[in-house]
């Protein structure tokens, strides 16, 4: 994922590609479904699931990025805030979903643990490249 980082990252040039990697995530979970008929891979609610997590992640990029350009320690607890922020919030959505459908729950936390992951590794990669090049 290093790679689509190689130049300069601006905020612009991370939305670019963060919607592209959110574009890329679409396409293959489309392709599981529709070309290896793994329905049972993805819960009924996995675009709900997929949607709020994409936009979560944003959000928290957002008050990290604003954060960063803080000097000292502030920057840092911004970032960390941000990742929090995100956990809490992502973690509230899975019990909510947990308790108000009718999911197996071990897809539904499958599910959850790998867009979690996903977004939360190009969040953080982008996040270390524009603080690596501020300095």
């Amino acid at each position: 994922m290093c790679f689509i980082f190689k130049h300069k990252v601006t905020l612009k040039r991370f939305l670019v590609y963060y919607f592209l990697y959110g574009f890329g995530i679409v396409l293959l979970s489309i392709g599981l479904k529709s070309f290896l008929s793994a329905d049972e891979l993805f819960i009924s609610n996995y675009w709900l699931l997929f949607t709020y997590l994409f936009f979560l992640t944003l959000i928290a990029f957002f008050v990290s990025y604003i954060g960063a350009g803080k000097e000292g320690q502030i920057g840092a607890m911004a970032i960390m805030g941000g990742l929090v922020f995100k956990f809490l919030f992502a973690l509230s959505f899975f019990v909510f979903l947990r308790f108000k459908t009718e999911e197996d729950l071990m897809l539904l936390g499958l599910n959850f643990i790998i867009l979690y992951f996903l977004l939360t590794v190009f969040e953080v990669v982008g996040l270390l490249r524009i603080l690596r090049l501020r300095k």
